[in-house]
């Protein structure tokens, strides 16, 4: 099972934050994914490069 975590810094950049209950997202009833992404709060956050580690291929891709 795969679960991504909400955290404060999503919660900062959209107008409504994702709710869960007992382990559900809910779904909105409004367009798209809905959520608004609030591109002046987006701005607060700095691009960090983050080498990723692991068995990679010479082209990307992922080797187990």
């Amino acid at each position: 099972m795969e679960s991504n975590t909400v955290d404060d810094a999503f919660n900062e950049v959209v107008d409504r934050p994702l709710e869960r209950d007992g382990g559900y997202l809910h779904v909105r009833d409004r367009p798209g994914i809905g959520f608004e992404i609030d591109e002046s709060e987006v701005a607060n956050f700095f691009y960090q490069l983050k080498k990723i580690a692991g068995n990679i291929h010479a082209e990307g891709s992922v080797a187990h």
